[in-house]
């Protein structure tokens, strides 16, 4: 019945003719292909080299570095297990292709400071991070403990010293007081959605879908939405985004809030870089009509107005055009000047500078920058954060609920005479190399952690020259001892030749 209810609701909805409506329902029964995105690191090259060779992976014309594996075609064990390795790594990601939209749509730049409101499971959080730069501020926030574990695992690949972590109600996110009078240059209100444009994925949705789903998300999706504009600059871009298909949570959410506040749709190609997708890809626009039935709000209207507010400026994705699952986009500029009080509070102590004692002491040993930030929480000394002065400013002036922040940089132990270890030094550019090798030749050092050779007690700093990587280690004087996990170790050995 669900399937029938589904077919009666959007045949009416789309504004599809009778022949693509019958093909997008042919799509929407079929499995979606999985893609990924190769990420911009120093395996770049490589990654891609090896990308490229297999037999099945299909690159995507439309997005830059994105890719289908075609299921049809047999793959060996090592290319199998190349993808996964280089996944958990962190040199590739896994996506759909809809879902890497919003963040190619945001012009974002490098100083830009960007609010994800709802940024589990991660993935776009992980755009995001591979874009804006030290100078600028990411806070990735979600609502939910059990996803907010899975952003961690994802964003942990991606050390990023000018990253927080959040857990509130993204409705009533609290304004944070930061290091000037500012807001964020742009906020992603991805939020909580029906998911009807993932049935491909989850086939289930179709067979137990119905419109109260969507009803009950719609005065959410509104507040969230609202909550945003609060949060972001003068003439800030917000995106909203969901994997519905559904025009009361997309354009019907989208024509209340321009109605009732002072914002403007933004025509969605204003900010798109034709180098990393094409316009091509974008084919339907929003929809100016829709029927919802018998649904009311107390507040808000569910009918389409007459007005001209520009909600052909909407995106929407359908699966049958481009073999994916399906999406809607609406970019937004705030208009009006509005200044936010912050309240006067007082947080509660739960991270603390690192001494000045101890910080020059690991950093000498190490040979690093001294104008480094490490920061530690409270009740916990065993590990030593890295945080750009941003974010550091953040956690000591603010009361938010912080999950996580910055990277971790330094990890307790005993065997060396600073008492950590560097735990993530992989990306680094501002340290003192000890040792260059090339891969081929420490290939049994890093199959047993172990590089046999003299050189001086202390802990070293080895450069993998033909990667441009770093990894750390201890020497005993007689070997060096190598900190790298298993996911490095692998993904590393991925590089090594036969």
């Amino acid at each position: 019945m669900s399937k029938i209810e589904f077919i009666e609701y959007y045949s009416k909805n789309l504004n599809l003719p009778e022949e693509e409506f019958k093909r997008f329902i042919e799509v929407l029964e079929t499995p979606l292909p999985h893609s990924f995105r190769i990420i911009n690191t120093p395996f770049y090259e490589k990654v891609k080299m090896h990308i490229d060779s297999m037999p099945s992976v299909k690159r995507i014309d439309y997005i830059k570095d994105t890719y289908f594996i075609d299921k049809s075609v047999e793959e060996s064990d090592k290319n199998k297990n190349f993808i996964i390795n280089q996944t958990l790594l962190g040199t590739i990601q896994r996506q759909e292709i809809v879902s890497m939209i919003p963040i190619l749509l945001m012009g974002l730049k490098e100083k830009h400071y960007v609010l994800d409101l709802c940024a589990a499971p991660g993935s776009k959080t992980k755009q995001i991070l591979n874009i804006v730069g030290k100078e600028g501020l990411i806070v990735a926030n979600d609502a939910s403990s059990k996803r907010i574990n899975i952003l961690m695992t994802e964003t942990f690949k991606i050390p990023h010293e000018s990253f927080l972590v959040t857990q509130h109600d993204a409705s009533k996110f609290p304004s944070i007081k930061m290091t000037e009078d500012r807001k964020f240059d742009r906020v992603l209100c991805d939020v909580p959605c029906s998911s009807d444009g993932t049935i491909r994925k989850n086939p289930c949705l179709l067979t137990e879908w119905n419109a109260k789903k969507a009803q009950g998300l719609f005065d959410l999706q509104y507040r969230i939405l609202k909550r945003s504009i609060d949060l972001v600059e003068d003439d800030g871009i917000i995106i909203y985004s969901t994997c519905s298909l559904n025009p009361l949570e997309n354009e019907c959410v989208v024509q209340n809030i321009v109605l009732n506040e002072n914002l403007e749709i933004v025509d969605p190609f204003t900010y798109i870089d034709n180098d990393v997708v094409s316009k091509d890809f974008f084919i339907k626009r929003g929809l100016k009509k829709w029927d919802v039935g018998e649904f009311k709000h107390k507040s808000l209207s569910v009918s389409p107005t007459t007005k001209e507010i520009h909600l052909d400026r909407c995106l929407r994705i359908y699966p049958h055009d481009f073999n994916t699952g399906g999406f809607f986009i609406t970019l937004l500029r705030k208009k009006n000047k509005n200044t936010v009080e912050y309240k006067k509070t007082t947080p509660k102590p739960l991270f603390k500078d690192v001494s000045q004692e101890e910080s020059y002491k690991i950093l000498e040993n190490y040979e690093l920058n001294k104008n480094i930030n490490l920061v530690r929480r409270y009740k916990a000394n065993n590990i030593i954060y890295r945080v750009s002065e941003e974010v550091k400013h953040i956690i000591h002036n603010n009361r938010l609920k912080i999950v996580y922040f910055g990277y971790k940089f330094f990890e307790k132990c005993n065997i060396n005479e600073t008492g950590f270890r560097v735990k993530n030094i992989l990306y680094e550019k501002d340290i003192k190399i000890d040792l260059e090798v090339e891969l081929d030749s420490i290939k049994p050092a890093l199959e047993s952690k172990t590089l046999e050779m003299d050189f001086p007690k202390k802990s070293v700093i080895i450069k993998i020259t033909d990667l441009g990587v770093c990894i750390s280690g201890y020497s005993t004087g007689k070997k060096i001892m190598l900190y790298v996990c298993n996911n490095l170790q692998k993904a590393l050995l991925d590089f090594t030749t036969q």
